[in-house]
């Protein structure tokens, strides 16, 4: 039996009696039976055979476990020695092309080494430096060479190239080698794009400005409104005022009129 962390036990090989055909279930792993004992043989290791074996006994329908043994399959060891990035030459301004480059040294005599390595290249954006926000853009062409002093060891370069680079192009970039289940990182090329911050501040001024043009023009509509609000009330109470004192007039007229009219029709008597 096989057991790997977070997976059911599997059934590499059994046999339902000691005199009993043995039961294969794949290829790579082989039983055998000798004299009350049962041995595994396993054919060209890999890396996922590690795992705990056991034997189990049932008898009598009561299971026994057997020999437990753990089986570690070591790897190749890693032939990359040094991942090494360098800095664009030159200062990168909007609209420019820039090409990053990762150095990849290794110690192999085998000529197609570079075929043993992938690079993958990381960016992590300068507000976001947690790990989980790297974002990944793929694979790079490289060209390897020996370094002439140290025959044994190669030298790969992998490049990157962005064009036309814009403001959301700032940030760290990695580059990150895959090789025999090692994954090593470079220390990140920081990417600077001048002219990005000057823009971003003039597009912030021009908003502001556009704001506050916005807000006066808001304020002055609301002073002319109120004022013109205030005038016609002002003027209503004016004109109120004039027509009471103009009926308070005529009402004063009137009354005058008819007393004068009361003393020309008074009676005058002389005694008979």
């Amino acid at each position: 039996m096989k057991v790997v962390a977070g997976n059911l036990p599997e059934v590499l090989g059994a046999t339902y009696t000691f005199g009993g055909i043995i039961v294969n279930s794949t290829p790579r792993f082989e039983t055998e039976k000798e004299q009350g004992t049962f041995l595994l043989h396993i054919k060209q290791t890999e890396l996922k055979d590690t795992a705990f074996y056991y034997c189990e006994e049932i008898l009598e329908l009561q299971k026994s476990l057997q020999n437990v043994t753990f089986l570690k399959v070591k790897g190749p060891e890693a032939e990359i020695t040094t991942v090494v990035q360098e800095l664009p030459s030159l200062p990168v301004h909007l609209r420019d092309s820039v090409t990053l480059q990762c150095l990849v040294q290794s110690e192999s005599d085998d000529h197609a080494s570079s075929d043993h390595h992938s690079v993958h290249w990381f960016k992590a954006k300068f507000d976001e430096s947690h790990p989980s926000k790297l974002y990944v853009h793929g694979k790079s062409a490289s060209k390897c060479e020996r370094i002439p002093e140290t025959p044994s060891v190669r030298k790969c370069v992998h490049n990157f190239s962005l064009n036309n680079v814009g403001s959301s192009d700032a940030g760290t970039y990695y580059c990150a080698v895959v090789t025999c289940g090692h994954l090593l990182f470079g220390k990140g090329t920081k990417l600077e794009i001048e002219g990005s911050l000057f823009v971003s501040h003039s597009v912030g001024t021009i908003m502001f400005i556009v704001l506050l043009c916005a807000a006066l023009a808001i304020t002055v509509t609301v002073i002319v409104r109120l004022n013109h609000t205030n005038k016609k009330l002002r003027r209503g109470a004016t004109e109120a005022a004039a027509d009471s004192e103009i009926a308070a007039a005529q009402q004063s007229s009137a009354v005058s009129w008819e007393y004068s009219e009361l003393e020309s029709t008074s009676c005058e008597f002389s005694p008979s």
